[in-house]
């Protein structure tokens, strides 16, 4: 039986939502607006947005533990037995903003 098991830290997970985001797209829009109209608000949101998000998660602790296995059983009436095959992935590291 295959078991997988992930557990990460809730900044790891904003890293995500900040990714979900698409600051890219924001910033180009905002330089093309900026360059098309010397409208410069649109970047200066993106902007913004972008350092408040990385600033909340500046210099916290990132995490992530990641578990697989392969679970095998062989009964029997004498002598059974059970393995157990698996890897396991530990990360760590900070955000320095």
């Amino acid at each position: 039986m295959p078991t997988l098991s992930v557990h990460v830290s809730d900044n790891a997970l904003e890293l995500v939502d900040i990714k979900d985001m698409d600051y890219e797209a924001q910033l180009n829009g905002g330089v093309a607006e900026f360059t098309n109209n010397l409208n410069a608000d649109a970047l200066a949101n993106a902007l913004d947005s972008l350092d408040g998000e990385l600033g909340d998660i500046s210099s916290d602790a990132l995490f992530a533990d990641v578990q697989a296995n392969v679970n095998f059983r062989i009964p029997d009436r004498h002598e059974g037995g059970a393995f157990r095959i698996g890897r396991r992935a530990v990360l760590d590291g900070r955000v320095d903003y």
